[in-house]
């Protein structure tokens, strides 16, 4: 029985692949969302119509994906917002390449020995000290993403 009568929206394919993600091994992205123990919360997961209701009312559309606030936490009202593409993609955990710091958006570049400072595709700077080029970086993806910025120092 369809309790919401949104079968094949958008919205209900974000409710549903955010379930594959987090709870169907089979699934391509389960190593990055089910696999390190994410999960979605029961009150969503057992039922599309409340998460649906809970979308709606928290500021969806169409042209919206859903964020996890906290990249390691679960999907639950509390943890989630909806935010546009690029905002989203400021989100997502450190990059491991072997060529990165400790910290969001920085890496080392060999060929002139500091570190580099990337906000997305954009080019921040070059800087001395690891630490320095993570200051940069906040002060960068503050200025451009506000509210929805993931710091490497929070507290500051």
């Amino acid at each position: 029985m369809i309790k919401h009568g949104m079968n094949r929206t958008k919205l209900h394919n974000m409710w549903g692949n955010m379930k594959q993600r987090c709870h169907y091994k089979a699934n391509p992205w389960y190593p990055y969302y089910g696999g390190r123990g994410i999960t979605v919360c029961p009150e969503w997961r057992n039922d599309a119509a409340t998460f649906i209701r809970w979308a709606l009312s928290n500021g969806y559309d169409e042209t919206l994906q859903i964020d996890r606030i906290d990249n390691n936490g679960n999907y639950s009202p509390d943890n989630c917002r909806f935010v546009t593409r690029p905002q989203n993609m400021v989100n997502r955990g450190k990059q491991s390449n072997g060529l990165t710091s400790k910290y969001k958006g920085v890496y080392w570049d060999k060929s002139r020995n500091k570190w580099h400072v990337r906000v997305g595709h954009k080019h921040i700077g070059r800087f001395n000290t690891e630490i320095g080029a993570a200051r940069a970086y906040d002060i960068a993806v503050r200025e451009k993403y506000g509210k929805f910025a993931v710091l490497n120092f929070p507290d500051r």
